[in-house]
């Protein structure tokens, strides 16, 4: 995966790549997400990515959106990764940042 910039504009500080991707994600009866594997489409192919663990669960609130943040590990290219997956609340997308 090639790095590039956000649609909205810039990348986030830390400088890492940001991607908007197609997501499957299981709800618990009390509401709880859990991500279980998202599909990044880049450069005409797709790549399938299942979400072996959920490392830290956390919500970031600013003045123009709220955010869950997921930090996880996955096998991305046949190598345990570990990569954050952010939901907009607002606009109802999932993003996966890598570093």
């Amino acid at each position: 995966m090639q790095e590039r910039d956000f649609e909205h504009g810039q990348r986030p500080v830390d400088m890492k790549a940001v991607y908007p991707i197609e997501m499957i994600v299981v709800h618990s009866p009390e509401g709880i997400l859990r991500p279980a594997r998202y599909r990044i489409t880049e450069d005409g192919g797709q790549t399938v990515v299942c979400i072996t663990k959920i490392l830290s669960r956390s919500q970031e609130k600013n003045a123009c959106c709220h955010e869950l943040v997921f930090g996880c590990q996955g096998m991305i290219n046949s190598r345990l990764r570990s990569f954050e997956l952010r939901y907009r609340v607002q606009e109802c997308r999932w993003f996966l940042l890598l570093p």
